[in-house]
């Protein structure tokens, strides 16, 4: 059975994602069963196919993936912000376990300019994101439409629910059960999984890596296993994520990557087993990176002032210095168990591009 799927949409730096992840929290709030994804985590998968030029078909599979498993685990209902085709729309024909609301996203152009520079400072595409804007006013898929060029993140989501009037809709019967179908063998493929405690550089060095593979002239993706974590957590959150992931990455093969990189954290031994069972037709190398204790507590209480990288969702930015020291010292004791079997990485003293070479040297992806 579909389940209620609301899309929110719109040009870059418009407010999609602070939107999406405030809807979800209220919902999850009000004791709906909910879940969040941003699409842009779910298509990072380069060089593109000639036939879906800005992945917007490959997205939109993985994301009926990702609603199937959210589903599965006991979700009513997906938040889903991202881009779309900015005359076409969502890409319904992908999206069977969906039954799907549009609502667009708007501000005026100079309001859309300045917010994109002040979260990606690339003065350099504005153009280009400002005639997107345009593109999208003129098209006419959306379900609705909410113009966000005075309000704040609180009052758009209020404008988004007076909108669409009652989301999700009242259902009968149970979400499905459902998990997708496993993925076709895809033996002696490359995955390279890195994890380690949180604030030791995971995301910033394993898209490091990623890009390093696609220099090569290889087709790679990329994957962030936590952004999958907006969701249904107990009992099974390891089972969503590792599932999500394996049905993915069949998705990707099928457009043509022949590396995966994926980044995310393992905390236990079944978490570290439910992800191998998932990866276990393909070869898997296995990196835990890991940091001296000043040096992961500095960055820890680094990326909770001001963040690394805008990651949706940080659950370190802005928290108060006491549960920054609080999550350090976990993290410090997370580098004394090697959960997953492999090459143990010291970042410490490090720079990115070093511990890439370090990596590459010791790990053969293609």
């Amino acid at each position: 059975m579909p389940i209620p799927v609301l899309w929110l949409c719109g040009p870059p730096g418009v407010g999609k994602t602070a939107v999406g992840l405030e809807l979800y929290r209220k919902l999850v709030a009000a004791d709906v069963a909910a879940a969040y994804v941003d699409i842009d985590q779910l298509g990072m998968c380069f060089p593109e196919l000639p036939t879906d030029p800005d992945r917007h078909r490959l997205k939109a599979r993985n994301l009926d993936a990702v609603i199937q498993c959210f589903a599965a685990a006991g979700a009513g209902c997906v938040v889903v912000s991202g881009v779309v085709e900015s005359t076409a729309g969502v890409i319904t024909s992908e999206l069977g376990h969906a039954e799907l609301a549009v609502v667009r996203l708007r501000a005026e152009a100079a309001v859309v300019a300045d917010r994109y520079v002040a979260r990606s400072a690339q003065r350099e595409m504005v153009e280009a994101v400002l005639h997107e804007a345009k593109e999208l006013d003129a098209s006419v898929f959306a379900d609705a439409c909410v113009d966000t060029t005075e309000l704040g993140v609180t009052e758009v989501v209020q404008h988004v629910r007076e909108a669409l009037g009652e989301w999700p809709p009242s259902r009968k019967g149970a979400p499905s059960t459902t998990w997708p179908r496993p993925a076709d063998a895809i033996e002696g493929r490359s995955v390279l999984f890195l994890h380690g405690p949180p604030g030791v550089g995971k995301s910033t060095i394993g898209f490091a890596l990623y890009q390093r593979v696609l220099t090569t002239g290889a087709t790679a993706a990329y994957v962030d296993v936590d952004q999958l974590r907006f969701g249904p957590t107990a009992p099974n959150a390891y089972q969503v994520r590792a599932r999500a992931l394996a049905a993915m990455w069949a998705n990707f093969r099928a457009s043509g990557a022949e590396v995966l990189v994926v980044v995310g954290t393992i905390a236990h031994a079944v978490a570290a087993e439910t992800y191998a069972h998932a990866l276990a037709t393909s070869t898997t190398s296995w990196l835990h990176l890991v940091a001296q204790a000043d040096e992961l507590r500095d960055r820890i209480l680094i990326r909770g002032e001001h963040g690394s990288w805008a990651e949706p969702g940080d659950e370190l930015l802005g928290r108060p210095e006491h549960e920054l020291l609080r999550i350090a010292n976990d993290a410090v004791a997370q580098t004394d168990a090697v959960i997953a079997s492999g090459l143990r990485v010291d970042t410490t003293g490090h720079s990115v591009a070093e511990l890439v070479d370090n990596i590459l040297a010791h790990v053969d992806l293609l």
